[in-house]
């Protein structure tokens, strides 16, 4: 089957937009094959280069495979500690917060209970004397007796004093 060049080019037009079909790359690949001259040279070596990028070397495919396969253990590896580490973190940040809440509410617990307690020491007290006179010489006896036990002593520190000069 004879091509012309506008027909050849054309195909390449196709085959640089993926739309040509398989028996159109192998009219493409069977007028490339030899060494060509004229208008198609560039055309023939930018369509070889693309097809030789698009078959691998022979043993280069089992080496990239067990390459990959290295690869994505050691991804394997990295997922596994990282998810881990994650959920470590995620089980202390929420033991935190869980500590944090009970403290809270511990403390709110103790203001308000002892903010209520002295309200209710305040009602239970009454006056001891209704009379302010009667009041007034139970002060004077206290202080009086009080005056009585601070002198006495006093009064044995101060012998202590002078017996010691």
């Amino acid at each position: 089957m004879k091509t012309d060049n506008q027909h050849i080019k054309a195909l390449l037009d196709k085959y640089d937009h993926a739309l040509t079909t398989a028996d159109e790359e192998r009219l493409l690949a069977e007028t490339f094959q030899g060494d060509q001259t004229g208008d198609l040279t560039g055309d023939a070596a930018y369509f070889k280069a693309l097809h030789q990028l698009q078959r691998p070397a022979e043993g280069a495919g089992t080496d990239l495979a067990a390459r990959l396969s290295r690869q994505v253990d050691q991804w394997n590896v990295v997922e596994k500690t990282s998810g881990s580490r994650a959920r470590r973190m995620s089980l202390r940040v929420v033991s935190m917060v869980a500590a944090s809440l009970l403290l809270l509410f511990s403390l709110g617990l103790y203001l308000n209970n002892r903010k209520s307690q002295p309200a209710m020491m305040v009602e239970q007290q009454t006056d001891t004397f209704s009379n302010p006179e009667d009041a007034e010489e139970a002060a004077e006896k206290a202080l009086a007796k009080f005056s009585l036990a601070l002198n006495k002593g006093l009064n044995k520190v101060n012998n202590v004093n002078n017996n010691h000069n």
